[in-house]
């Protein structure tokens, strides 16, 4: 069996800074990368503390917990890292973590910045010079040349490529169990009155510790003598003063009699008034106000049976629960095309690259879904205005979309909905045990849901399949205007079809520890998020408000959008 395709991007946070934010963007991309070698039968998640970790959480232990999770190990090797006590420390314990499962090449290092003065001039430099001894022993994959440019440049696709491929070997390589040796403990610690404070917690405590502030030295004593020499030293400048004005040792001058002027009243100048802060308009979207309620989350296994739920997917929404979900907002439509350019208009820095999932039509006139390198949220492989819903975004992208946003307004802060938030409202008022908010059947479905139908099949050459598609025509083969289709009974529109929905939790295969207020009791898979709500390329048996789907943080797909929601 393969390893699970779930890794570890160890770097620090300096060298991010350092770079505008390329490595971060650098992971993306070979997560995607790494996700087209795997395939969509498994879920790739490359682990990045700041996408990763909730606010919040333990930091220590979720970086514990994500090293346990991850098959590979990337080091991104810079001066930096190997300064860093929290760097080298991931490495230790991801090396302990190799050696139980007798491997000895799941950890594959990326020279980033050259560093091999560290061997010699720059030894004592070393956080842990054990670590930089057993990497020196790695075969390391070679990307300083690609360093400098920006991520979306053709010349790095190739050196990403062969990380992904390392990887995908890795993986799939089929090794005898080896002993591996452990690394040497660290040196000693140094005397206590000589041991400097722990850094803290954090992905680079190198480069975020604030040194000790120093008071100011105390001015030294002076002796009586000192001050007696001082004080006849004054003395004598004085009289010396005094002769040579003439007050002492001749005739005083004739006095003048000068009269002073008063000074002017001092001017009452006001103080400068605040220059308001001037913040970039931003469209809020219409909120829908939903009630607070308790329902029955999930699919029963009769509704599994008559939508023809496959096996591996029904269990997803097992066990059926009842959960309590209190008052809140969401809006009436996915943020749109045109709300999103607003937001890379004024962080261009921050604008999704290229990469998303697709439909693509091949030689043969077949349709393959594969991952264009080319496509994105303004050019994802067919038209669009802005009035459509903005796809090909990860939830990394919305949760950007979102701090912007929040940033940038006055109101109570945006937020994604939790899973249990957004099946309360897609079902609606009167539709809380059907599969769609407009009940069972799926003859009304073209007046309330942009899906797979007659419409997607003339645009797609495949075979009019009932079980893929259904029986009616929407007008649409790919995204519709949003508001286009009528809503549910809570004014919410496009809450199945058109596109798939972030939500906010972290990925669990299922409800079994889903607390009555619709939480979760532990955390999941935070690499992964759940979408919700099916999409213009979805079928019968997805469109339905019970059925879930989860994918990792930073895929891009063009059936994805997502939404916006507030706590009341």
């Amino acid at each position: 069996m393969p390893l699970k395709p779930t890794g570890f991007w160890s770097y620090t946070s300096t060298d991010d800074a350092a770079s505008g934010g390329r490595l971060s963007q650098l992971r993306r991309l070979l997560n995607d990368q790494l996700q087209q070698h795997i395939g969509r039968l498994q879920k790739v998640h490359v682990f990045q503390d700041v996408a990763a970790i909730p606010a919040g959480t333990a930091w220590d232990a979720q970086i514990h917990g994500a090293l346990r999770d991850s098959s590979f190990l990337i080091p991104i090797v810079t001066p930096a890292f190997l300064q860093s006590p929290w760097c080298c420390k991931e490495v230790r314990l991801f090396h302990a973590l190799m050696r139980e499962r007798g491997r000895d090449d799941l950890i594959l290092p990326v020279h980033y910045m050259d560093v091999g003065a560290f061997e010699t001039t720059r030894r004592d430099e070393c956080a842990d010079p054990a670590v930089y001894d057993y990497l020196r022993t790695r075969q390391w994959l070679d990307c300083r040349s690609v360093r400098l440019l920006e991520p979306s440049d053709p010349r790095v696709r190739p050196e990403l490529e062969k990380i992904a491929t390392a990887v995908r070997d890795t993986l799939y390589r089929k090794v005898p169990p080896v002993e591996v040796p452990a690394l040497p403990p660290l040196p000693e610690p140094a005397p206590d009155n000589e041991q400097p404070a722990p850094p803290p917690p954090g992905p680079d405590p190198v480069h975020t510790q604030v040194p000790p502030r120093a008071d100011p030295p105390p001015p030294p004593k002076r002796s009586w003598v000192a001050s007696l020499v001082g004080l006849a030293l004054l003395v004598g400048l004085v009289v010396v003063g005094l002769v040579a004005s003439g007050h002492i040792g001749g005739s005083p001058p004739p006095a003048k009699i000068v009269e002073t002027p008063k000074p002017p009243a001092p001017a009452v100048v006001e103080a400068p008034k605040p220059m308001p802060v001037v913040k970039p308009k931003v469209a809020e979207p219409e909120m829908a106000r939903i009630p607070a309620g308790s329902f029955t989350i999930g699919s029963s296994d009769e509704e599994d049976k008559r939508e023809g739920v496959p096996a591996e997917y029904a269990k997803w929404s097992k066990p059926q629960r009842t959960v309590s979900v209190a008052a809140f907002e969401l809006a009436k439509n996915t943020v749109t095309r045109g709300e999103f350019a607003a937001f890379v208009r004024a962080n261009p820095d921050k604008r999704p690259l290229p990469g998303c999932w697709n439909w693509k039509q091949q030689a043969d006139k077949s349709w393959r879904w594969e991952n264009d390198p080319k496509a994105d949220w303004e050019h994802p492989g067919f038209d669009q205005t802005d009035e459509h819903p903005a796809v090909c975004l990860s939830y990394d992208d919305a949760v950007a979309y979102i701090g912007w946003v929040n940033t940038n307004t006055e109101s109570r802060p945006y937020r994604l909905p939790s899973e249990a938030e957004w099946e309360y409202a897609a079902r609606g008022r009167a539709s809380q045990s059907r599969a769609r908010f407009w009940g069972d059947g799926r003859d009304p479905t073209c007046t309330y849901a942009n899906v797979a139908d007659k419409t997607a099949v003339t645009a797609w050459p495949a075979a009019d399949d009932p079980k893929r598609f259904f029986g009616c025509s929407d007008g649409f083969a790919f995204t519709a205007p949003v508001r286009h289709f009528l809503p549910n009974d809570y004014g919410l529109y496009d809450m199945l079809g058109n596109v798939w929905q972030w939500t906010s939790d972290c990925w669990h295969e299922n409800y079994d520890d889903m607390r009555n207020n619709g939480t979760f009791g532990s955390s999941g898979d935070c690499g992964l998020r759940a979408l919700r709500g099916g999409s213009w390329g979805s079928g019968p048996w997805s469109v339905r408000s019970g059925n879930r789907y989860g994918i990792g943080t930073g895929v891009r797909d063009s059936n994805n959008g997502f939404p916006l929601a507030r706590t009341l």
